[in-house]
């Protein structure tokens, strides 16, 4: 009995060593830069650059909580070429303006694009991003990710037309990728992309139906049974551009209720919003998504107040490194902007 006892307390001693430690990040208002992890390379070049003389620098967006995203700008040389050395965090859609607008790319990636001016079916992928993002490419041209609108359609009968159109989308990518022997990086952008671009469609739906018809939801439970799946679809391993839209939609939709248009509790503190929004989904990574989501609200209007009063509950709530390093930079840079303001009145 007394080894049956023994071994007990070392199996629960081993189980607590193991449990995951909960990662404590200073305080938002300490400014600190946190980890950003692993550089990626984003170069190339660009041919036949007189067939758009007024070009000369190429932009990188990373989406973000702000109103414009993480933009890197790189001139253009003398020989066609560019170069970023960026920090996505985690693996990030990006655009290239004026080259692609959909690309992905890892911490540690490098990403070679050689891009024709004069071809711009034909730009060139080389490094170790480039198989995904060829075929990430590819697909693009195949697929639009378009639903039709008839907003002489009930809700349960545009939602019943959209399955039909996800389902042959999903055909479409199959049969692309016994064609192309696809990367798995490509397979879980393209499940992703399809089954986001078709949620999108049903969050925008009932909103767009009210304003056309004023009709009320009464189908609300029907309609929305699609919410588990998506928010199964959401997690860290990659941050797609559509992800703060939707997320915001989502949002929205649990603060104020079904309905198209919400009846807002101008009564709810934000403490008690972010409180409730914590726990919006078993999912932690999107029920904190939805926090910062939240708290962006203020980010983008270039003032940190939510942020500032609410500072303890949300350092305790934001502890994903890509939203926490997302939300301090947009913290930071507030921080700076009202600080450079201040030495220009007292000068």
């Amino acid at each position: 009995m007394r080894i049956i006892l023994t071994l007990l307390s070392f199996f629960f001693l081993l189980s607590g060593c193991n449990q995951e430690k909960p990662i404590q990040h200073p305080p938002f208002s300490d400014q600190e830069v946190l980890d950003r992890g692993d550089v990626a390379i984003v170069y190339g070049k660009i041919n036949n650059l007189q067939v758009y003389p007024h070009v000369n620098e190429v932009t990188l967006t990373l989406p973000d909580f702000s109103k414009t995203g993480e933009i890197h700008v790189s001139p253009i040389d003398t020989l066609g070429e560019f170069r970023f050395e960026i920090y996505p965090i985690v693996t990030r859609e990006f655009t290239l303006t004026p080259i692609e607008d959909r690309l992905l790319i890892a911490p540690g990636d490098t990403l070679y694009i050689e891009h024709d001016f004069a071809d711009f079916t034909n730009t060139q992928f080389s490094g170790s991003a480039a198989i995904e993002n060829k075929q990430i490419t590819q697909f693009r041209n195949i697929y639009l990710g378009r639903y039709n609108y008839d907003f002489k359609l009930s809700y349960i009968e545009f939602k019943s037309i959209a399955e039909k159109q996800v389902k042959e989308y999903f055909e479409k990518l199959t049969a692309f990728q016994k064609e192309n022997s696809t990367s798995e990086r490509f397979n879980k952008w393209a499940d992703m992309q399809i089954s986001l671009d078709y949620y999108g469609v049903l969050f925008e739906y009932p909103f767009q139906y009210f304003l056309r018809t004023n009709e009320d939801f009464t189908t609300k439970d029907e309609y929305y049974n699609f919410l588990p799946e998506f928010e199964n679809t959401i997690d860290d391993s990659m941050i797609l551009n559509i992800y703060f839209r939707l997320i915001e939609r989502y949002t929205m939709l649990k603060k104020f209720g079904y309905n198209p248009m919400p009846k807002v509790d101008v009564s709810l503190t934000d403490r008690v919003l972010i409180d409730s929004l914590s726990s919006i989904s078993e999912n932690s990574f999107l029920s904190q998504f939805a926090v910062a989501s939240h708290l962006s609200i203020g980010t983008k209007a270039n003032v940190t107040e939510i942020i500032d009063e609410n500072e303890e509950q949300v350092s305790k709530i934001i502890t994903n490194p890509f939203l926490r390093s997302a939300l301090q930079n947009e913290y930071n840079r507030i921080k700076n902007i009202n600080q450079i303001q201040k030495n220009i009145l007292m000068q």
